[in-house]
C-alpha cells in the first residue's frame, strides 16, 4: 500500500471507529452533547469540543497523564472538578485544591458528582469501572480500604473490594499516600501501588482476593509513576529520583529516573541514550505493553525487548501519550517558562506523515507565576475512545480549566495533507 494510501486507510478507521457508533447506539457524543461547546482554535484551525465552562464547576480537569478520562464504550467522562473559594474581598481566589470528581453520561446526557476521592484513581475503560482509596473511622480507628464503582450498574455506589493490607501498614506513623497513579493486574485480581509511608517508599500489589500485601521492594528516596505493564504482570514502569540525581549524571552519565522494576525487588535504570537527551520529564507504557516512551525535548520510545531507542516525535514536548497502533502522538508544552498554571500547547504528530499539528496552538496562562498554585493543570493530552479522541485539559481567557475533546480522523487527514505538499 502507498504511503498516502495508508493514511487515508488509518483516517477512515478511525472515522468509523465503535465509539463513532455511539449515536446510533442511543450516546451523545462531544460533538452532539449539549454540555460541549464548539472550539476554533484560531491558529491551526483544528476543532476541538469543550466541556461548556461552569456546567458543573469553575475548574473542570481531566485526569493526570497516567489515566484516561473516557471510556472505550464512548459512554462516560471522568473528570476533576473544584469551586475556588474567595478571600472576604470577594475578588481574590484561594489557591485551594480540587474537591470532587463527577462523571459525565453521554446516554442520559447529564454529569453527576460521584463524591470519590481526589486522588488519582484507576478508570477501567474497557469495563466502566473505577478504583480508588477511601479512608474512614470506625470506633476512633482509621481504616484504608480498595474501592470500586460499577458505572454502567451504580456510579454512586461504594462497594469495597479489600481492606488495605496490615502488612504494609504495620508501624507506619504516617501515611503519606497510598499510590499517585495506581495500576491493575490484567485480571483486575491485584492493585500495583507506590506509596509514601513516613520516609521510604513501598512499590507491590494489593491481592483483592486474599488480602495480602505483595511486595516489589523498598526504596528509601521519591518514587512515583509507577505503571504496571499493560498486558504483563511481572514488570513495572516507575520514576524514581535519587537526591543526588544531577551528581549521578554527572559521575555516570546517565540521569536516573527510569526504572524498570520486577517483583523479586530488582530494579534497572533505562537511561535515556538519545544524544543531547540524557533526560525525562514523563514517561509511559506503550498500549502493547511492548515498549515505553519518554519526553526530553522531543517523544521518544525503547523497545522492551531490543533496548533500541528511536525519537517518535521531535517536537518539544513535557507529557505524552500515542496511540494503540504507536502511530500517532498527542503531547504538550509550556510557552515560555514553566510554572503551574504558566501558558501551554497541546500538539499531534502523525508519524507516518513526519507532520504534526497543534490542536491548542497557544492557551492563556491561568495564574501569576507567584509560587502559590497547589494545583495541577497542565494540558496531559491523552487518546481516550479507541484513539476517536484526545482529552486534554486546557486554560480558558476566563482564567478557568476545562475538558477540551477533539476528535482524531481531521487530524490525521490535516497532517496527511501537509505531509503530500
Amino acid at each position: 500500500m502507498k504511503h498516502s494510501a495508508f493514511l487515508a486507510a488509518v483516517a477512515a478507521v478511525l472515522a468509523v471507529a465503535p465509539c463513532g457508533a455511539a449515536e446510533s447506539n442511543g450516546l451523545k457524543t462531544p460533538e452532539t452533547s449539549r454540555l460541549f461547546v464548539r472550539h476554533v482554535d484560531p491558529t491551526s484551525g483544528v476543532e476541538s469540543w469543550l466541556l461548556k465552562p461552569g456546567v458543573f464547576s469553575f475548574h473542570q480537569q481531566g485526569c493526570y497523564f497516567t489515566q484516561k478520562s473516557m471510556t472505550d464504550d464512548g459512554r462516560f467522562i471522568f473528570f476533576w472538578a473544584r469551586d475556588p473559594e474567595f478571600e472576604p474581598d470577594g475578588k481574590t481566589k484561594k489557591k485551594n485544591r480540587l474537591n470532587t470528581t463527577a462523571l459525565i453520561d453521554l446516554k442520559t446526557d447529564t454529569i453527576v458528582d460521584l463524591h470519590v476521592p481526589t486522588q488519582i484513581p484507576f478508570l477501567d475503560v474497557k469495563t466502566d469501572q473505577l478504583w480508588y482509596f477511601r479512608t474512614g473511622k470506625s470506633n476512633g480507628v482509621t481504616e484504608r480500604h480498595v474501592c470500586r464503582r460499577d458505572f454502567l450498574v451504580d456510579p454512586l455506589k461504594d462497594i469495597v473490594v479489600c481492606k488495605v493490607p496490615d502488612a504494609l501498614l504495620k508501624d507506619v506513623k504516617k501515611v503519606h499516600y497510598l499510590s499517585t497513579h495506581p495500576t491493575l493486574t490484567t485480571d483486575r485480581k491485584k492493585m500495583f501501588i507506590a506509596a509514601h509511608l513516613d520516609d521510604r517508599y513501598e512499590q507491590g500489589c494489593i491481592n483483592f482476593e486474599t488480602g495480602a500485601w505483595e511486595s516489589w521492594g523498598t526504596t528509601p528516596f521519591f518514587a512515583n509513576h509507577d505503571q504496571l505493564n499493560p498486558v504483563r504482570d511481572d514488570i513495572a514502569l516507575k520514576c524514581s529520583r535519587t537526591p543526588d540525581a544531577i551528581e549521578y549524571k554527572k559521575k555516570t552519565g546517565w540521569y536516573p529516573r527510569m526504572w524498570l522494576a520486577y517483583p523479586d525487588g530488582r530494579r534497572e535504570l533505562q537511561p535515556s541514550r538519545i544524544p543531547n537527551h540524557n533526560y525525562a520529564t514523563h514517561e509511559h507504557w506503550a498500549e502493547d505493553g511492548k515498549g515505553f516512551y519518554w519526553c526530553a525535548s522531543g517523544v521518544h520510545y525503547q523497545n522492551l525487548a531490543t533496548g533500541e531507542q528511536e525519537t517518535v516525535c521531535p517536537w518539544r514536548a513535557a507529557h505524552a501519550t500515542m496511540s494503540a497502533d504507536n502511530r500517532l502522538v498527542t503531547f504538550d508544552m509550556s510557552v515560555g517558562k514553566w510554572y503551574r498554571g504558566c501558558q501551554w500547547q497541546v500538539g499531534f504528530w502523525n508519524r507516518d506523515a513526519k507532520q504534526g499539528v497543534y490542536i491548542h496552538s497557544v492557551r492563556p496562562k491561568l495564574c501569576d507565576d507567584d509560587g502559590g498554585w497547589h494545583d495541577h493543570p497542565d494540558p496531559h493530552p491523552a487518546f481516550v475512545c479507541k484513539d476517536r479522541y484526545i482529552l486534554c485539559t486546557m486554560n480558558g481567557d476566563d482564567h478557568r480549566m476545562n475538558l477540551s475533546i477533539t476528535p482524531v480522523a481531521p487530524l490525521v487527514a490535516q497532517t496527511q495533507k501537509k505531509g503530500e505538499k
